[in-house]
């Protein structure tokens, strides 16, 4: 038998002390990091290179004092940034889910309101030949509300007003083709309403019962001078009972409020004969010493409850039984559904269930009254960065209020072309481009330092910015429209239940967003690039802003712009920590 054992020691032993020779001499040789670079493509031959702007300076790699064992930066200060705030009170405010409703009074940012139109849908049907049955008394209208979201003071009572609308939102307040309208609709909701005739009105919250935990509040009708319903909120009511207009004079009506018309049963005859309502905050029910209360309520569970009864046919003087219908905002199956089998439906041909939220802000007396934010002149132009003030201390809030425009300045832009330079004073030795491997934006709150560590002993102060603070940011070129940056697809994240690297949200530990911008920052760097710019000064005649924007709009989030809550964040001119970027990069040549 062959002794596996003896054979294989004496096979390996040679093996072995070739092995270690060979190392011992890969050992003692010295290490030449640039073999082989010579035979490398020109066109192949790449560096990777690091930017930081950071407290007001730019830190940028020296290549010409830098060797193989020793990297040097230069630091420089220069005016990379400039935040301003913004306000463009143009967002779409037409069926984004949920209704707004209240005031709010505030010393930083004046006076924010919000009103909602929206059809009404009946979600009971009716016997044609009964209807309510015989003639029917009116006990009360109420309005159920499903809140999801409140803030400032939910105790202060606000007084509502209920109309009717004259005539469908469709064509008027909203766009006839898509039924887009927007959130600075306030004073052209005029035109689908009569001021002057309220139907009801109602207190919410009360500053006693009601609150945010309320689903069901009883409307107070109007009443005229005689003591009787006003002539407006009886027709209303009239009308939703199916009780004809002659029921007092026609010797002919049977009593029963029969529903001649299908008005409960075709929601495109229902639409054509009630446009909807409209609820508006009076304003001079909160006192300015007041903070006010604002609610956000979900639509598909919000909306008007109608309740009565009606008489004995045989003995009119008696109650027969107790009637109700109930009447939401929007009605989902109106878009088409899918039953529990399976099946699609579409919804009812040329229905338009629309609801329309109006906003109205008024910074008269506020610490923002003299600051330059307007997105647009009075006749409708945009306007340069330029026009509006510079800031130290930027605002995001939601409700289509303010927002903070971050704008790149021609140093910036510099900077970012120099970036391909090895030698920004050798304008012979360039590579052909970069590629932005990363860059990170950081925006950090209102009294939050660099220093995570100092942050821990201003806790007591950032913590109650942090828990009443938008959780995450989004970034947009286009803010009006909701037009994202290239890094920033909300639509992408929703639809794939994912979360992309723009990231946006709050680092409590550090007490600053954190966004990543790659994408948008590839974008202006291609742009840049591209121009036959040799200084700063050249960027003002050469740089066009409608081919490559080169400023990022921050607000809410895409999936919530209504949000009731504000950020406050250090700008570009803060003393303690202003905005700083990251950015790593490779050159190619």
């Amino acid at each position: 038998m062959m002794n596996c054992s003896k054979f294989g020691l004496s096979t390996l032993r040679p093996l072995l002390v070739a092995v270690v020779a060979l190392f011992a001499v890969g050992c003692s040789a010295d290490v030449d990091s640039e073999l082989g670079y010579d035979i490398i493509p020109d066109h192949q031959k790449m560096e990777m290179r690091h930017l930081r702007f950071k407290g007001g300076k730019v830190l940028v790699f020296n290549s010409s004092a830098s060797s193989d064992d020793k990297s040097v930066y230069d630091e420089r200060e220069g005016k990379f940034f400039r935040t301003s705030l913004y306000h463009t009170d143009s967002l779409l405010s037409s069926n984004v889910s949920y209704g707004y409703l209240g005031v709010e009074h505030s010393d930083t940012f004046g006076m924010r309101a919000a009103s909602l139109a929206s059809s009404i849908i009946f979600m009971n049907s009716v016997d044609e030949e009964t209807g309510f049955g015989y003639k029917p008394i009116f006990d009360t209208l109420s309005l159920v509300l499903t809140i999801n979201d409140y803030g400032v003071d939910t105790l202060t009572p606000v007084k509502y007003e209920l109309y009717e609308l004259k005539k469908s939102l469709v064509g008027s307040v909203a766009d006839a083709a898509d039924t887009a309208a927007y959130s600075n609709c306030w004073d052209k909701m005029t035109e689908v309403y009569n001021e002057d005739k309220p139907l009801f009105t109602f207190t919410f919250p009360d500053g006693e019962k009601t609150g945010p935990t309320t689903t069901t509040i009883d409307l107070t009708p109007v009443y005229g001078e005689d003591g009787k319903l006003s002539a407006q909120t009886w027709d209303f009511v009239r009308r939703l009972m199916l009780i004809p207009a002659d029921y007092d004079t026609n010797p002919d009506w049977d009593g029963y409020t029969k529903d001649v018309d299908s008005l409960y049963s075709s929601e495109k005859k229902w639409l054509s004969r009630f446009h909807g309502v409209y609820i508006k905050p009076v304003l001079e029910s909160v006192d300015k010493s007041k903070q006010g209360a604002l609610y956000s309520f979900d639509l598909t569970a919000s909306g008007l409850q109608l309740q009565g009864r009606n008489r004995n046919p045989k003995d009119p003087t008696l109650i027969q039984d107790t009637i109700g219908a109930n009447y939401y905002f929007y009605d989902s199956s109106l878009d088409g559904y899918t039953d529990t089998y399976g099946n699609y439906y579409d919804g009812p041909a040329d229905v338009k269930n629309v609801s329309v939220n109006s906003i109205k802000h008024d910074f008269t007396g506020s610490q923002l009254e003299n600051v330059k934010f307007a997105a647009y002149d009075e006749s409708g132009a945009k306007l340069p960065n330029s026009a509006r003030d510079e800031v130290s201390t930027c605002f995001v809030e939601g409700f289509a209020g303010i927002t903070t425009e971050i704008y790149f300045t021609d140093e910036f832009l510099m900077e970012l072309k120099n970036a391909s330079y090895i030698d920004p004073e050798n304008k012979e030795d360039k590579y052909r481009a970069i590629g932005i491997n990363q860059c990170r934006l950081y925006l950090y709150l209102k009294g939050a330092d660099y220093n995570w560590e100092k942050n821990i002993e201003n806790a007591h102060l950032l913590t109650p910015l942090m828990d009443n603070c938008i959780t995450r940011l989004g970034s947009y070129i286009g803010y009006s429209k909701l037009n994202c940056i290239a890094d920033y697809d909300p639509e992408y994240e929703v639809a794939y239940s994912t979360e992309l690297a723009y990231g946006g949200y709050l680092n409590r530990s550090r007490g600053c967003y954190e966004l990543d911008i790659t994408g948008f920052m590839q974008r202006l760097y291609n742009y840049v690039n591209s121009l036959d710019v040799e200084s700063v000064e050249q960027f003002k005649d050469k740089y066009d802003e409608t081919f490559t924007p080169r400023a990022i709009y921050l607000g809410p989030e895409a999936i919530s712009p209504y949000t009731l809550l504000r950020t406050e964040i250090q700008g570009s001119s803060s003393e303690l920590s202003p905005i700083h970027l990251e950015m790593t990069y490779t050159m190619v040549k």
